[in-house]
């Protein structure tokens, strides 16, 4: 009796042991298969990262060199397919960022170009506006505003540009012209020295030039004018003047 218990416990212990066995092999077995699978999708991968990386085109094929039984073709055509779809999101999201990027670009440019710098300090002694000239004694229209400040202070640029124009230029005296883009030009006038030449590209707080009394000029002083598509407008509504 006892041996036959014992027998018995055997072949539940040998039935354990099979089964075991049999459990661990398709284990060992299913993640060969696995482990086959992961080496594959590393290697397209890495294939995809390789041309995307060093040739920019977005060409998302992945060879298909090894034949495939039907089953793992078809997990490659749905891998191939991820893949497209995966980097349709990347182009689609760099070129959303390429986007933003030259938004951010353009906006920095303009604020640096901008003419909203005060080009000197000192006293507004003529505004922007309908006048009576001070030497002429005619009304008529003054497109800048005269600040009054003594001989040699530094003029800066009111904003990023070019300088189109530095010379002498009749009533205006020596005077230089800068394009700030977007539209815009500002005018420096009466100057005893330009500092800068036709050509020139300056930064906004650049020094470009010194007061002076030069031209048609009742005493030291900048005529600091903004022009707007050619237009002169009133300074006051870009600088701070306070």
């Amino acid at each position: 009796m006892q041996t036959s218990n014992l027998n018995e416990k055997l072949r539940e212990k040998e039935q354990k042991i099979i089964s075991l066995n049999k459990n661990l092999i398709d284990s060992k077995n299913e993640y060969a298969k696995k482990i086959d699978e992961l080496k594959t999708l590393e290697k397209d991968f890495t294939y995809l990262m390789n041309e995307f990386n060093n040739n920019n085109n977005f060409n998302l094929s992945v060879p298909t060199s090894r034949a495939l039984p039907n089953e793992k073709r078809s997990l490659r055509e749905n891998k191939n397919s991820n893949y497209n779809d995966f980097y349709k999101l990347i182009k689609d999201d760099i070129e959303k960022y390429n986007k933003l990027i030259t938004k951010f670009e353009e906006k920095i440019e303009f604020i640096e170009c901008k003419p909203d710098l005060l080009p000197t300090k000192g006293n507004i002694t003529s505004d922007f506006g309908y006048r009576k000239h001070p030497i002429l004694k005619t009304w008529g229209q003054h497109t800048g505003v005269d600040i009054d400040t003594k001989v040699g202070t530094p003029i800066k640029a009111a904003g990023a540009g070019v300088v189109i124009f530095s010379d002498y230029d009749g009533s205006y005296g020596n005077v230089v012209i800068v394009s700030h883009g977007f539209g815009y030009k500002t005018i420096y006038a009466h100057n005893s020295e330009n500092l800068v030449k036709e050509g020139a590209q300056v930064k906004k707080g650049q020094i470009i030039a010194k007061v002076g009394n030069t031209g048609r000029s009742t005493g030291p002083h900048l005529h600091f004018e903004i022009q707007k598509n050619n237009e002169p407008i009133n300074p006051s509504k870009l600088v701070d003047f306070n």
